[in-house]
């Protein structure tokens, strides 16, 4: 190709090559939506404070509260706490609440760490996790 056909195809392919990057930045930049998130600030009446592990869809929370032993805790949108031991346990902890309302955690005792699955129903103890 001569030099004077050359120059218009470059010129034309960085033109083409330019719309298209900017074509695909613009809809890069449409893809993208803003986040609407809310926050509530809570405390407990822990000594040592607290851990929140999980939320559901009806902003009930549930994590660990550090007493002596660590204690489960489930807080209700509407304010209330309620707080779980394991019996013969060292700790603690639920780290998820569906929105059945069942919480699903572990507890150790001396070593062995068992996990735990509780509601309304009650508490269920599931298969070590040691053995």
């Amino acid at each position: 190709m001569s030099d004077s056909i050359r120059s218009p195809f470059r010129s034309v392919c960085a033109a083409l090559f330019t719309s298209a990057v900017l074509v695909l930045v613009s809809c890069l930049g449409q893809a993208q939506s803003q986040a609407s998130c809310t926050f509530k600030l809570f405390q407990l009446n822990s000594p040592n404070g607290f851990q929140a592990n999980g939320v559901n869809d009806y902003g009930t929370v549930v994590g660990q509260a550090y007493f002596s032993p660590s204690k489960g805790f489930t807080r209700f949108s509407s304010g209330g706490v309620s707080y779980f031991t394991a019996p013969n346990s060292a700790t603690t902890s639920f780290l998820a609440r569906n929105d059945a309302g069942v919480n699903v955690g572990f507890y150790s005792t001396q070593g062995d760490v068992h996990f735990l699955r509780a509601s309304q129903g009650g508490v269920g103890h599931d298969h070590d996790r040691n053995k």
